[in-house]
């Protein structure tokens, strides 16, 4: 029997197997025919554009040529298998183009063609282009994959229930949330891992997402968890009800760790609520303001240092406007504060401890923060102090520290006046004692022994040095005396013309040896009362001030005479004067103008301390004016209270 099968047409004719296919299917579907060898001896056009070959190109060549190397075992079981069975076989293979470029998935139907004794004499081929269905396979699978990764990857915990809440699967990161091994979750999770505490609002939640219309994720809700080891945990849930959609039919939930988150918050709270406890208990006033400016909080010290009346938090709940009002009935000078304050706040920078006096006289600190997140503005901060006791106490020590700088001062004056007397006095004692230790040499080596009046004359100068010595050490205990609680005095009727008298005669030697000219114009009048013997000291130092200030061809002045009842003394001089910014400290103890340094004029700068102290003890009165280089005139009142003298003094030039 050859290898074409032969079959009889309609009309008796007999046919060859191929022409029987072509006469009753044409080209309407991708086949093939060929003989037990396997060679094609009729394809389709659908069947070669299937496989991109041409007709004269597929006739005659074995079906295994144009199958994937990698497919072709699998086809030719297929084969065998049809042939062993006698049955048709199913078979998929790719089909590669004749260039290559095209591999093709198709589906082959393989119906083996016998006699009817069984001897296999062809094979009948129908294929069917599996590509697009291939592809779009492949594509899904990929896409399950992808999706499969991503629920398994996905740090969030994804578990998908059945509409009544049992678990249908659940992503492999619930292991690491909930501690359980890999690949075993228990069947009854999640209700089982979730606090008892918190199981009602998690089945709350359950109800709200199975009652959910839209499928969009609802509200997040959170809840504790206990893993498998026991320990306690924190998660946020958020679910979508998809029972509708037919490629899930049921509820997804998303979970995720946030026990960090709380415990973070819960710190942040706790921080919140120390913090607020701290401020409201502070000793100064906090005010704290939003970028609008709203108050929104007050603590008990701000209200207290204000005046405000009412609980902090109440304060906040009334209104600003409302501590505006009981502030601007309490502090007059309210508008006046809140401008400056306005001011402040649009300037937007930090103001420190501005201080502002209120209406009762307290002194109050302010300060400004401006609250600055980044670079927002969130708000403001005023912060009060009361600074009533550290403005007195500072004023206090102001005051003790001008104090204590003045008795500085003081102390540097006298240290510089208690030089200066040492000096003084170191001079005024050095020529007499020069004098005394001279004259007493020379009568120690004889010189004047052959004459009594020699010998007089020798100790008249030693007892004349030795009283000046005895006088300086007088003024120095005599000037503490009158300065002392109880000064000595020893009152009598004192007659002021005859004292002037006697002290113009007591000066007259030294003014002629000085080449001073020295004049006097006495009146009489009432007596005083007082002490002669310091009274007269007082006119014996002006008068030898005088004369001592005066250059050789100058003046020397003096006039006594009653005036309203009162006695008044005038010294005046044509001497070197004093300078004008010097005259007030001239009755200060030890004092001595500068001029009278430089020239080197002696003396202890004790003379005007004595005289102005003996004045004042006899209710009078002491004034020196005088210009350096001019000279000087030094007037002194003394209350006159007895009759006057009947002794008239006039007026007398000595050359």
């Amino acid at each position: 029997m050859n290898d074409s099968a032969a079959v009889t047409s309609g009309d008796g004719q007999p046919q060859s197997l191929d022409q029987a296919v072509t006469s009753v299917l044409g080209d309407m579907v991708a086949m093939a025919v060929a003989d037990r060898r396997g060679v094609l001896s009729y394809v389709s056009e659908r069947w070669c554009a299937m496989l991109g070959w041409s007709v004269d190109e597929v006739l005659g060549s074995h079906w295994a040529k144009f199958v994937h190397g990698e497919d072709l075992p699998a086809a030719r079981r297929a084969g065998r298998h049809a042939v062993e069975r006698g049955e048709v076989i199913r078979h998929e293979s790719r089909v590669v183009s004749r260039d290559g470029s095209r591999v093709t998935w198709i589906e082959s139907q393989v119906t083996p063609l016998c006699e009817p004794s069984g001897e296999l004499i062809g094979w009948l081929l129908v294929a069917h282009d599996l590509s697009d269905h291939i592809m779009a396979a492949e594509a899904l699978a990929q896409s399950e994959r992808r999706l499969q990764v991503i629920f398994d990857s996905s740090s969030d915990v994804i578990t998908i229930l059945e509409p009544d809440g049992t678990r249908r699967a659940t992503s492999a990161s619930a292991q690491q949330l909930f501690g359980y091994p890999a690949g075993w979750i228990p069947e009854d999770a999640p209700w089982n891992v979730i606090h008892p505490d918190d199981l009602a609002v998690a089945r709350q939640a359950l109800r709200e997402l199975v009652a959910q219309e839209a499928s969009a994720f609802g509200k997040p809700y959170e809840f504790r968890v206990v893993t498998a080891q026991g320990a306690i945990k924190w998660v946020e849930t958020t679910g979508v009800n998809l029972v509708d959609d037919p490629a899930v039919r049921g509820i997804v939930l998303h979970t995720r760790d946030v026990t960090e988150q709380h415990e973070a918050a819960e710190q942040l709270r706790a921080m919140a609520g120390r913090l607020g406890s701290l401020v409201a208990n502070l000793p100064v006033g906090v005010i704290l303001a939003e970028e609008g400016g709203r108050i929104t909080y007050v603590n008990r010290a701000a209200a207290d240092l204000l005046g405000l009346d009412g609980e902090p938090d109440e304060l906040v709940r009334s209104g600003q406007r409302a501590m505006w009002t009981q502030m601007r009935a309490r502090h007059p000078d309210f508008d006046e504060h809140m401008t400056r304050a306005a001011e402040i706040i649009r300037e937007g920078r930090p103001v420190l401890d501005e201080r502002v006096v209120v209406a009762d006289g307290r002194t109050l600190s302010r300060s400004f923060v401006p609250i600055v997140d980044g670079t927002v503005y969130r708000g403001f901060v005023w912060i009060f102090q009361d600074l009533t006791e550290q403005v007195a106490m500072a004023a206090e020590r102001e005051y003790l520290l001008e104090i204590e700088q003045r008795q500085n001062i003081r102390l540097r004056e006298l240290d510089a006046l208690k030089s200066d007397l040492v000096a003084s006095v170191s001079h005024e004692l050095r020529t007499p004692l020069t004098s005394i230790v001279s004259f007493t040499n020379l009568l120690l080596d004889g010189l004047g022994a052959d004459t009594l009046v020699d010998q007089a004359e020798f100790i008249g100068v030693i007892g004349r040095n030795t009283q000046r010595i005895l006088r300086l050490v007088d003024d120095l205990l005599l000037l503490d005396r009158l300065e002392s609680d109880t000064p000595p005095m020893e009152p009598e009727s004192v007659d002021v013309a005859r004292l002037v008298e006697l002290a113009a005669s007591s000066i007259q030697p030294v003014a002629k040896e000085r080449g001073v000219t020295l004049g006097w114009q006495v009146t009489g009048g009432p007596r005083v009362r007082g002490d002669g013997g310091r009274l007269g000291q007082v006119v014996d130092n002006l008068l030898a001030n005088a004369v001592k200030f005066t250059p050789a061809g100058g003046e020397v002045n003096v006039a006594a005479c009653p005036v309203d009842g009162e006695w008044r003394l005038v010294v005046s001089d044509t001497g070197i004067g004093i300078p004008v910014g010097e005259l007030g400290g001239l009755f200060q103890r030890f004092y001595r103008a500068s001029n009278a340094r430089t020239e080197e004029v002696s003396g202890s700068g004790l003379g005007l301390a004595i005289a102005h102290r003996v004045v004042e003890l006899h209710g009078g009165t002491i004034e020196i004016s005088s210009a350096e280089g001019e000279g000087t005139e030094v007037t002194v009142t003394l209350p006159g209270t007895e009759a006057p003298a009947v002794t008239v003094f006039p007026l007398s030039w000595v050359d």
